[in-house]
């Protein structure tokens, strides 16, 4: 998807939209600011590289956006050539300094959930690149869709959505399956003194 299609007037009137829609669910952005010095590109290790949706004609994670933009600024921002690093086997880029050293101290949080690929696509079953500019904040955790429509059917159950695409992306990279959660203490009730009889009062 072109960048002009994206940006054109009826999309970011359809944003409105389901932003309004979106909210109304519940969702929300995280607010702060930061810039930074220069840094020059960069590699940090990721503990198991899984699939990231790069773009096929620039090469970089999510089409060049800066994944930590969505948390400081609560929008999609592209990064610039000056700031980028390799992590998870894909080169990502930055809209500034600080939200490079940000996402290379914790790329696991700032990065998109599921590699970036559509989370309603992906619990369907289906691994479909996302739009970058199609995103949804929800409880601390960055998702991004294919298409303004599956933003809002997200918005109707959202953790339905996440538990499913859980169950495909751990199918689709053979990851295992989470431990079971431990059991509840089962706090046995202790029978409280039952009032007795005075027996030495009883008339024969």
């Amino acid at each position: 998807m072109s960048a002009i299609r994206r940006n054109s007037g009826a999309v970011i009137v359809q944003r409105i939209v389901v932003l309004a829609v979106l909210l109304a669910g519940g969702m929300s952005c995280a607010l702060a600011a930061g810039d930074g010095a220069e840094s020059g590109p960069a590699n940090i290790a990721s503990s198991r590289p899984t699939p990231v949706s790069v773009d096929a004609t620039t090469g970089f994670a999510i089409s060049g956006f800066d994944p930590v933009a969505y948390f400081t600024e609560s929008r999609a921002r592209p990064g610039v050539g000056t700031k980028e690093l390799r992590w998870n086997e894909a080169a990502w880029r930055f809209a500034n300094s600080g939200n490079l050293d940000a996402f290379k101290l914790h790329p696991e949080t700032y990065a998109p959930q599921f590699g970036g690929f559509s989370i309603v696509s992906l619990a369907r079953g289906q691994l479909v690149e996302s739009d970058p500019e199609i995103f949804v904040m929800h409880k601390g955790k960055l998702y991004l869709f294919y298409s303004l429509q599956q933003a809002v059917v997200f918005a109707e159950a959202p953790d339905d959505f996440v538990e499913k695409a859980e169950i495909a992306w751990r199918r689709i990279n053979r990851l295992p399956d989470p431990p079971p959660p431990p059991p509840k203490e089962v706090v046995k009730s202790v029978p409280k003194d039952q009032p007795g009889v005075d027996i030495f009062g009883l008339s024969n």
